[in-house]
């Protein structure tokens, strides 16, 4: 009779257990089926290229199949991205709703990844007559052009140059050109105008030696950007042989520059900054100027007219310039013209 009892107890025990766990197992078998019937959207970013069109109705844990690449001018698809991770088809499930993005690898440029700077061009890009920098290639921001990259580029019309850039070529070949002296070698620039056409003697360090038929710079940073550039010789600056530079306006379309105010931020006009902006008719020096360097208006022969916002204590090298002749538009600006080729500085 006890036992009988026990037994009865035990089942009296037992029963709300086996409801519980019967329940867990019900709510288990019910999230189980509305995972499995959840339905996700992939959608694709292209990143400028070829639209591609979302997947739909991807039930949760299922995979998809890789769509039909995108293209895209000068580059070449690199893979769909999840963030840093390359998407993989045939192994990857989808449990929500993502968004892929494209990757691109340039077909125009030759880079140098460690050191952010373009090199040269490949093959293909040498073809082309217009040419953009991007500020990123190959997911690295770029900020140098190097020796030679635009070498010979005789089919090159345009360039749009980023604002990203800080620094164009690395050796300057000026010495090696005109004297025979070794590039490697502390030298100082010519302190006069040479007696030939520089524009026209070519070295393979030359960043745009060659491009004769250059016609138009689009530059997408501000004026005060381009005064920031380092250009290793006059051979870096791109307007050696294009006879138009466009700055963007206000209403963010290019404009040509025929007219310029330096900017109150910069205090030294670098060497060659302004080499070879021939349509320039008109500059104003800001009273922050303490420094011109050599070459900065070199073959802007076009400028008619100079301001000097404070035209007292300047010289070149050692000759001092009567303020009175500062004040004079047109003589400032012959002037200017003139001993380009010097050092000017105010005190």
């Amino acid at each position: 009779m006890k036992n009988n009892l026990k037994i009865v107890f035990l089942l009296i025990l037992m029963f709300p257990c086996a409801i519980l766990f019967s329940s867990c197992a019900n709510d288990n078998n019910k999230n189980a089926n509305q995972n499995s019937s959840a339905y996700y959207t992939v959608q694709f970013d292209s990143d400028g290229g070829s639209e591609i069109a979302p997947i739909t109705n991807i039930q949760s844990g299922s995979k998809i199949a890789e769509p039909t690449e995108p293209t895209k001018e000068h580059y070449i698809f690199d893979g769909w991205y999840l963030g840093k991770d390359k998407w993989n088809f045939a192994g990857f499930t989808v449990t929500e709703n993502i968004t892929l993005k494209a990757k691109w690898k340039t077909k125009v440029f030759v880079i140098n990844e460690i050191d952010h700077k373009i090199v040269g061009l490949t093959e293909y890009g040498k073809t082309l007559s217009h040419i953009e920098i991007p500020s990123v290639i190959n997911d690295i921001e770029i900020n140098f052009i190097g020796d030679g990259a635009f070498y010979m580029c005789n089919n090159l019309k345009d360039i749009t140059i980023p604002s990203t850039i800080k620094q164009i070529g690395f050796t300057s070949s000026i010495p090696k050109v005109f004297y025979g002296i070794s590039p490697y070698n502390d030298v100082q620039l010519p302190s006069q105008v040479p007696a030939v056409d520089e524009r026209y003697i070519y070295s393979e360090k030359n960043i745009f030696a060659g491009c004769l038929n250059l016609t138009n710079i689009y530059y997408d940073g501000t004026l005060s950007d381009w005064c920031k550039i380092i250009f290793i010789d006059y051979m870096a600056n791109p307007m050696i042989y294009a006879k138009y530079f466009y700055l963007k306006n206000n209403n963010g379309e290019y404009e040509e520059l025929t007219e310029i105010v330096i900017p109150n931020d910069i205090i030294e006009i670098k060497n060659y900054t302004f080499y070879g902006f021939n349509n320039l008719t008109k500059v104003t020096v800001s009273e922050f100027i303490i420094k011109i360097n050599v070459g900065a208006f070199r073959y802007c022969d076009n400028l008619l007219f100079v301001v000097f916002r404070n035209p007292n204590e300047w010289k070149y090298d050692n000759s001092e310039v009567l303020s009175s002749d500062l004040s004079n538009l047109e003589t400032a600006a012959n002037l200017l013209k003139t001993y380009t080729y010097k050092i000017w500085t105010r005190t």
